[in-house]
């Protein structure tokens, strides 16, 4: 599961109920101030946050941003989540969503964190799936929060082994024919 950030995006649907080409305000659940943009078949959300006290798992001074691109012509979606700790990126997670025409649904999500022992080590999931299967692949990478990656978009039809070309794959779970197969490497 590509974080809980996907299922919080509708906050910023809530933002403009009216479908305006732009709109700002607070976050109902998360409290960053958010702004959603409409320009044509294109939505842009962005939103942050800076802590100004100790938060459970956040710090005073912890500054969190998130953007994100919603293009419905092209059924593709974009995201990217920032914290930032003592000046510093100190995790960092990018999603990437396409729905192609045939309704081939593709997803690739990179989650890097540099306050885990041994330094900025990352995951990565890359999945694919439509009426006759599905197919994830669980990697690591060691790129620092810093990393570079591959879009999904504007591809057509990328197989997961394509998309996790360059990264240690750790896992591979594969749903096809009423079979269930999960290999560990």
């Amino acid at each position: 599961m590509p974080s809980a950030a996907l299922a919080f995006l509708g906050e910023y649907d809530l933002l403009s109920t009216g479908n305006l080409p732009k709109k700002e305000g607070t976050l109902m659940l998360s409290g960053y101030h958010g702004i959603r943009e409409k320009n044509g078949n294109v939505i842009k959300i962005t939103g942050s946050i800076e802590y100004t006290e100790d938060t459970g798992m956040n710090k005073k001074g912890d500054k969190i941003t998130e953007q994100g691109s919603l293009d419905l012509s092209t059924n593709s979606l974009t995201y990217e989540k920032k914290l930032e700790r003592d000046g510093k990126i100190s995790s960092r997670i990018v999603i990437e969503s396409v729905i192609l025409k045939n309704g081939t649904y593709l997803l690739q999500y990179f989650n890097t964190d540099a306050s885990m022992p041994g330094g900025a080590s990352g995951e990565a999931t890359f999945k694919r799936y439509d009426s006759s299967g599905y197919s994830a692949l669980v990697a690591s990478f060691d790129k620092g929060v810093d990393f570079k990656y591959d879009s999904i978009i504007g591809k057509g039809d990328v197989q997961p082994d394509s998309m996790a070309a360059g990264y240690s794959v750790k896992g591979r779970f594969t749903v096809k024919g009423g079979k269930v197969e999960m290999a560990k490497k």
